[in-house]
């Protein structure tokens, strides 16, 4: 009796997807789940809202939503960054609160953004480059009198720049 070896079948490694498809992609999901996506020139803006990132007035990252983040954080490995900044609002309370630091939602917010900064940074994104700013309930996008304005105006904001051919544009 004669052994015959079969011959291996010949694996292919598939091709790595092109950049464009990977941006492209990445910024579908963002917008199908209610980031908004916002490009001028070479800074990139996503805008997450508060109410689905964190668990209810705190600063902890809701972990469904995690996710996301990890979407957005493979967008941003795409590009070579100059800066990321991260900034976190609220919506104006009826009583503003003052600490010794400036109000509650001064601190909650920072914390907030702080939050998604450590995040990212668990996420390859360079931690040289980033950093974090609470601006409590100042630049109000809407008007804070209605269920929905409230809502438009607690967001965290991603803010991030490019460059491209190895040079930086200032």
């Amino acid at each position: 009796m004669k052994l015959v070896k079969k011959p291996m079948p010949i694996i292919i490694p598939p091709k790595p997807v092109p950049l464009i498809l990977r941006r492209m992609y990445d910024m579908c999901l963002l917008q199908k789940y209610g980031v908004q996506v916002i490009r001028l020139g070479q800074t990139w803006t996503f805008i997450f809202p508060s109410d689905d990132l964190f668990d209810n007035d705190t600063a902890e990252i809701n972990e469904n939503y995690k996710s996301l983040l990890n979407v957005a954080a493979d967008f941003m490995l795409t590009y070579p960054k100059i800066s990321v900044e991260i900034d976190g609002y609220a919506n104006k309370p009826v009583v503003e609160m003052r600490t010794k630091f400036g109000t509650v939602t001064d601190e909650l917010t920072q914390q907030q953004a702080n939050a998604v900064l450590k995040y990212f940074t668990t996420q390859r994104i360079n931690a040289r480059l980033i950093y974090a700013v609470g601006k409590g309930s100042k630049n109000e996008v809407a008007w804070s009198g209605s269920p929905s304005g409230r809502r438009f105006n607690r967001r965290v904001e991603v803010h991030f720049r490019y460059y491209r051919d190895n040079k930086a544009w200032y």
